[in-house]
């Protein structure tokens, strides 16, 4: 458990700097099919569906070549 933790902060911390340092490389976010942004005048509500799951995936993959080291 606490290596999973130290990897998911690893993780996380590789994230935030990639987005603070070039914000153009997790542009896709959000916005691939699938994903839906309701316009309206009272707020803008986002449901990024599609990118959840590739997320998602991705930290699946992850987590299974981790566990097999």
């Amino acid at each position: 458990m606490v290596r999973f933790l130290l990897v998911f902060i690893c993780v996380a911390l590789v994230v935030a700097l990639i987005s603070a340092r070039a914000p153009g490389l997790l542009r896709w976010f959000g916005r691939l099919p699938g994903d839906r942004l309701i316009r309206r005048d009272d707020g803008t509500p986002a449901f990024p569906l599609t990118s959840f799951v590739v997320l998602s995936i991705a930290l699946s993959l992850l987590a299974a070549i981790l566990d097999r080291m």
